[in-house]
């Protein structure tokens, strides 16, 4: 539990289902990214370790970029 939890999995486990919901399938469409964040944001203590969540959140810009230029 918690910090017990190697760094790497607290990460993966925030940039998957943020990947997963920004992602439109075919069962589902995308969300908007205002909910997203307040999906993270409620997640955080719980599902997400918060220092994740806060490095996620100063580090958005960035991600967006990667993430938009890795579309296919």
């Amino acid at each position: 539990k918690g910090d017990e939890i190697p760094l790497s999995a607290r990460i993966v486990a925030l940039a998957d289902v943020y990947d997963a919901l920004r992602s439109q399938r075919v069962y589902k469409d995308a969300w908007p990214e205002k909910e997203i964040e307040a999906e993270i944001c409620r997640c955080s203590g719980t599902q997400f370790d918060p220092s994740v969540v806060a490095a996620f959140f100063a580090s958005k810009k960035t991600l967006e970029k990667i993430a938009t230029s890795s579309q296919d």
